[in-house]
């Protein structure tokens, strides 16, 4: 155990852009799951998923705590499932209307996003733990 007095610098700056990054896709998933909630020119049942997408964002906060908590491997696994469940979303999403080529790398863009956003978590399950 490491008292975070005494970690170096850059693995602080590390762990607060990890934080930092994972906030940002909370805020993220949050603003999609009430963008197509809130959406009228879609079905009706997949304003419904829009309401029941916002366990997303929760559970991504939730890890988030737990992270803090020390609870790490809960955490891990609570970030993991939301950002993955959120790269699914979005090809839903994509497959709603026509798909363009600007669609494609808006959704490689977000998926980028996930994937680091699971990188920053798994860095974070791994940071030594306070005494």
């Amino acid at each position: 155990m490491v008292d975070d007095n005494r970690l170096s610098l850059p693995v602080r700056i590390r762990n607060f852009l990890c934080f930092l990054w994972l906030i940002l896709a909370v805020f993220s998933e949050g603003y999609t799951a009430v963008a197509i909630a809130l959406d009228r020119f879609v079905p009706h049942w997949y304003r419904i998923l829009g309401w029941l997408l916002l366990i997303l964002p929760c559970a991504l906060a939730f890890g988030l705590i737990l992270f803090y908590a020390s609870l790490r491997r809960v955490a891990f696994y609570l970030c993991v499932t939301s950002l993955s469940l959120y790269g699914v979303v979005i090809f839903l999403d994509l497959g709603q209307g026509h798909s363009e080529r600007g669609d494609w790398v808006f959704v490689g863009v977000w998926l980028a996003f996930c994937a680091i956003g699971i990188f920053a978590a798994r860095v974070l399950m791994e940071r030594p733990a306070p005494s």
